[in-house]
């Protein structure tokens, strides 16, 4: 059996609807899979009846924006109670955030002549758990940049001049409310950039570890063959698990296909069972 544990709807910043993502899961031929949306777990229960339907196995999941240091890391949580009541109210805080950062990142990008409003964000987002993407989109939708590549480069990213940070956790927090409710915490694509910092990938990995990691996340589109090796290595020395997914996003990530992700990503469903063990 095939599996993708690394997807995103329109629930948080993925262009196709739960149902919609579902069905793509089914068409490609995937049979386990994990919707991990951004700080939030409202599709889940859609996605799994939709799952049911089709005779495919859904795995909880989310992906966790946390903060270590200087650096955003994401954490994945996999397997858990959906109910849990302390997720649920830390999700919701996680939301609240996104929500309360969507003014600061306009305002700012007024402050450098930009013409947008948070209606013109949220005509975008819908629903959704809203972010900078959904900030990208609408400035592409308005014709102030070209699109969400340049939107990103020149005011959104990290270091650009209109970025917000958030209000996040620390991986800790994370972990810990993955772990209250059940689950399995693993670090999403985490050499998908240079980790600027003493010791590199191999201290971070040992400094999240220490505080309850599970796994790590090998196979992504972003990391090659050597990242890989490398990630593998790593897990081995300090027992940590591996996991993959393709990241899906729909329109948002061109070239990237599920289960497959930029076409030699194939994995296996037995990693499911090593992950949650």
């Amino acid at each position: 059996m095939r599996c993708d544990l690394h997807m995103h709807s329109t629930v948080s910043d993925g262009s196709l609807s739960v149902p919609d993502l579902v069905e793509a899961v089914h068409v490609a031929g995937v049979e386990v899979f994990a919707l991990t949306d951004h700080d939030s777990v409202d599709g889940l229960a859609v996605a799994r009846a939709q799952a049911a339907q089709r005779g495919l196995t859904l795995i909880s999941g989310v992906e966790i924006s946390t903060r270590h240091e200087l650096s955003e890391l994401h954490i994945l949580g996999y397997g858990f109670d959906v109910d849990h009541p302390l997720l649920t109210q830390k999700l919701a805080q996680q939301k609240a955030a996104r929500h309360h950062r969507i003014p600061a990142l306009v305002q700012k990008l007024n402050e450098l002549g930009l013409s947008i409003t948070v209606d013109d964000v949220y005509r975008v987002a819908g629903d959704a758990n809203p972010g900078r993407p959904h900030v990208a989109r609408a400035l592409v939708a308005l014709g102030q940049v070209r699109d969400t590549d340049e939107a990103f480069r020149r005011y959104l990213s990290d270091s650009a001049p209109a970025n917000v940070r958030k209000l996040v956790p620390s991986p800790r927090e994370a972990i810990t409310w993955i772990h209250a409710a059940g689950g399995k915490a693993v670090w999403a694509h985490p050499l998908a950039r240079p980790i600027q910092r003493q010791g590199g990938f191999e201290q971070l990995a040992r400094d999240l570890k220490a505080v309850g990691l599970d796994g790590v996340e090998e196979v992504h589109p972003s990391q090659d063959l050597g990242v890989r090796r490398r990630i593998r290595q790593v897990s081995r020395e300090l027992d940590l698990r591996l996991s993959g997914g393709s990241d899906f996003h729909g329109d948002a990530t061109p070239g990237v296909t599920i289960g497959r992700g930029r076409g030699r990503d194939a994995i296996d469903a037995e990693i499911v069972d090593a992950l949650l063990a």
